[in-house]
């Protein structure tokens, strides 16, 4: 082998390698950035993630305080309609007693001069 061979076999070696640790370095440094990007992209999710899991909570909480709320107004109303309806209906129950009671006495009555009347044609 001649030396400028030699030469130029060492420089095209250095060259090469020179080269490769270049392109290595090239694409350790796209992976390396890649990584970065992928790395921020992954943050961001994340981010918007916990934002959406917080407004769900948020929204969650207010639906059922507004629900809990609700049922105590619906269950309110319950309760007075069921004592207004109670206590309408033990003042029918008294007024029905009342004119039952009333009947009674006409009935009493009716048949008290229908006895006497029979009694005095009787006498006289």
């Amino acid at each position: 082998m001649s030396p400028l061979t030699f030469v130029f076999v060492k420089y095209s070696k250095a060259e090469f390698l020179l080269t490769a640790k270049s392109a290595t370095a090239k694409s350790s440094k796209s992976a390396t950035e890649k990584f970065e990007t992928s790395k921020s992209a992954f943050e961001t999710e994340k981010s918007a993630f916990e934002t959406e899991k917080s407004s769900f909570e948020t929204e969650k909480s207010a639906k059922s305080a507004t629900s809990k709320s609700a049922f105590e107004t619906s269950k309110s109303a319950f309760e007075t309609s069921k004592s207004s309806k109670s206590s309408t209906k033990k003042t029918e129950k008294s007024e029905t007693a009342k004119e039952l009671n009333e009947n009674k006495m006409q009935i009493l009555i009716k048949t008290f001069f229908i006895i006497t009347s029979f009694v005095c044609k009787k006498i006289y």
